[in-house]
């Protein structure tokens, strides 16, 4: 992938691309914003800039052709590291940080960062799920944030800066993303196959929230379906919400015996509650929304709870409480809210 492919956040690239020009790049960045909005492709387009054997020095233009360029595309480079959670776990491991407590500091990705760069100019690394990373993990990393290697760069993925710790927060340099336009997450479907019609791709895209990762989500018309038919329960007065944790406990559980599998889904689902109660807040403001909730009458005040309880729930998923009686509570509490 090129620049010229990526839509969306041309600020962030301007301001990157003036340290790079000014030789005053940072050694560490927190990147931090909405899921799905780009932030992971952002620090592999910088990471390919900065390995490129062909770069001009003081741009951030790849060639895209050279040895380098391939192997940064094929995730074969073998100064780019990449990490991530394990798939089953919650957080990201203290153990893929600094080695197992055997090796400490002799294995893990910082003891990888100072490893002599194979192409001879720089390692570049990729953390992903940084809004995972606990206390212990994050302070066994503060060293190597601290005094980086010469040349390294050092890519934090989170959502949120208040996510991170302090320490963390004040060796980063913040760069903050916004929601992709609704124009190019359709743009992007279409671009990536993951629809084929122009019309429906704008139909996901407007639910999408400026986020490809849940535009690729709602592709699936059944989920769709399911997001329409949550709101609906949403809007009824009473509230059943014994029905509403049910439904959404079956639908979490429709994916598979995985746990990662039904937290991820789970998590989305609580996005969906989000998304009607921000579509109330959108119509009280006079503002285009893909939820139609004119029907519904819930103050500005009642519904920026109701999103907020939704947010608490969603990262409380993660916690290994019993989900049935997780959604349970937080069905309880909507009622309560939208009665009060």
């Amino acid at each position: 992938m090129m620049w010229s492919e990526l839509l969306g956040h041309s600020v962030q690239r301007g301001w990157l691309e003036s340290a790079v020009k000014q030789s005053r790049l940072a050694s560490t960045f927190l990147m931090v914003g909405p899921d799905g909005v780009g932030k992971r492709t952002f620090a592999r387009l910088v990471a390919k800039s900065m390995l490129c054997l062909r770069q001009t020095p003081g741009s951030m233009a790849p060639c895209g052709d050279c040895e380098s360029c391939v192997q940064v595309d094929a995730n074969t480079h073998p100064d780019l590291l990449q990490l991530e959670k394990s798939a089953d776990a919650s957080s990201l491991s203290i153990d893929k940080l600094v080695g197992s407590k055997e090796n400490r500091m002799r294995e893990g990705l910082c003891y990888e960062l100072h490893i002599k760069p194979f192409g001879g100019v720089r390692r570049v690394a990729i953390i992903d799920d940084a809004d995972t990373i606990l206390d212990e993990a994050a302070n066994s990393m503060l060293k190597t944030l601290e005094e980086p290697p010469l040349g390294s760069l050092i890519f934090l993925i989170g959502t949120n800066e208040q996510r991170q710790l302090a320490t963390i927060r004040s060796r980063s340099q913040i760069v903050r993303f916004g929601r992709l336009d609704t124009s190019h997450v359709a743009t992007l479907l279409l671009r990536n196959g993951i629809l084929s019609e122009a019309n429906e791709a704008s139909e996901v895209a407007a639910m999408a929230n400026g986020s490809i990762g849940m535009a690729t989500l709602l592709a699936d018309p059944e989920l769709r379906k399911f997001r329409s038919e949550l709101h609906t329960m949403l809007a009824q007065r009473p509230m059943d919400f014994v029905g509403i944790s049910k439904a959404m406990l079956a639908q979490s559980q429709g994916v598979g015996e995985e746990g990662s599998a039904r937290r991820t889904r789970m998590k989305l689902l609580f996005s969906f509650a989000c998304d009607f109660y921000r579509g109330i807040l959108l119509e009280e403001s006079s503002r285009p929304s893909s939820v139609h909730t004119k029907s519904v009458k819930l103050s500005i005040a009642t519904a920026a709870r109701a999103i907020d309880s939704c947010l608490t729930a969603q990262s409380e998923v993660d916690r290994n409480l019993t989900p049935a009686g997780l959604l349970e509570s937080w069905a309880a509490q909507q009622a309560e809210l939208c009665q009060a």
